[in-house]
């Protein structure tokens, strides 16, 4: 069953109460002078809607609100892809990768909206509402790379806030009229995101999703100011830190540090352990200051290749963790026969608080890696 008719004979705030007060599910598509559209309702509710006039996809808006990164949008494209369109991205974004569903919903409703409200000017055209369940199976097939709301939004809010604001723009006399022939919408620069998912705005057919074997460009988005005095101060670090690694190389390896070994005749000490004091762990401080700063650089320019960087973020904490073990180690083979509780005490608080200088680079560093506070938010 469908119901078929001209936008200029019944509105489209008619049309979204009517379908309100009925409880209706099914599909709306609307034609005119060259644009479409398509409206989805479930038991009268609209739970989602695109438009051949809006270009700009959710996936893209959550990017720059920070929701998501490109790394996971691609990723959950693949899923989609190697599980043959069973679940929306929405869905997979939610289940696999831990988003926030209220950010999702948020941000589908706004677009939502705007979509709806864009279609109050559409003053001539028909519409056609197929009377039908929709399933998120069948939201699959329709459009892979879209998202729809669980709940939905009252169509006769959308009626009465569509209604007004078209009002409203025409007392500020802003209500342009209708072009006699709408022009194609021009696409993005190309990039690999827009390569991604500008096909969704093509209502005729089914979107045809990427091949997950195409190379996708990386996303350079702009930094949040944050982000930037975040990545200075690892950089300020990281080269503060390299400095001090080299001189204890340059120290170690011209001899300076026999001048700080002591007296042999009471404490024995191997080549070993005069490798691990003066040797190993000034190359290791120098690694730590190179790799901060490396990643400083990354973070800095944008990159999405700087998320590989955590696993590296990682280990600069466990080899602190486990530095500062073999302190005290060394400062409790240094006790007396009876030493008393505080001496332990004093070493243990000692070894945590270096262990806790040390690791505050990286620590920060993956809290701003594993975050979303690298993308500045959308006004």
């Amino acid at each position: 069953m469908s119901l078929e008719g001209n936008i200029e004979d019944i509105g489209l705030g008619e049309i979204l109460q009517f379908v309100s007060l009925s409880r209706k599910s099914g599909v709306m598509s609307l034609v005119s002078r060259g644009r479409k559209a398509r409206i989805i309702f479930q038991n009268g509710q609209v739970t989602r809607a695109s438009s051949t006039t809006c270009i700009q996809q959710i996936g893209e808006v959550l990017i720059h609100e920070g929701v998501i990164d490109l790394d996971i949008l691609q990723r959950a494209l693949s899923i989609q892809v190697e599980e043959r369109y069973t679940q929306l991205l929405g869905t997979i974004m939610v289940e696999r990768f831990d988003v926030s569903p209220e950010a999702i919903d948020k941000v589908v409703t706004e677009q939502i909206e705007k979509v709806v409200y864009s279609l109050f000017t559409w003053t001539k055209g028909t519409f056609t509402f197929e009377f039908q369940e929709v399933a998120e199976a069948d939201a699959v097939r329709m459009d892979p790379i879209e998202f729809m709301l669980k709940q939905g939004l009252n169509p006769q809010f959308l009626a009465m806030e569509g209604s007004r604001l078209i009002d409203e723009k025409r007392h500020l006399g802003e209500l342009d009229e209708e072009p006699e022939e709408a022009a194609a919408p021009v696409p993005a620069p190309d990039s690999g995101f827009d390569r991604a998912c500008t096909k969704s705005c093509a209502p005729e057919e089914p979107a045809v999703p990427p091949s997950t074997e195409e190379t996708v460009d990386p996303f350079e988005h702009e930094l949040s100011p944050s982000a930037k005095t975040t990545a200075v101060v690892i950089m300020a670090l990281g080269t503060a830190i390299l400095v001090y690694g080299v001189a204890g190389l340059i120290d170690y390896y011209s001899r300076g540090w026999q001048a700080a070994l002591p007296d042999p005749d009471l404490v024995m000490v191997s080549k070993l352990s005069i490798f691990f004091w003066f040797g190993f762990i000034p190359w290791v401080v120098t690694l730590f200051g190179l790799y901060l700063v490396g990643a400083a650089y990354q973070v800095l320019k944008g990159r999405n290749s700087y998320r590989r960087l955590i696993e590296c973020a990682w280990s600069g904490v466990a080899v602190a963790v486990i530095y500062e073990a073999v302190e005290f180690g060394n400062w409790v083979k240094l006790a007396s026969s009876t030493p008393t509780a505080s001496f332990y005490a004093i070493g243990i608080v000692g070894s945590v608080l270096y262990a806790a200088l040390l690791s505050a680079p990286f620590a920060g560093l993956l809290f701003y890696l594993k975050g979303n506070h690298t993308s500045r938010r959308n006004s």
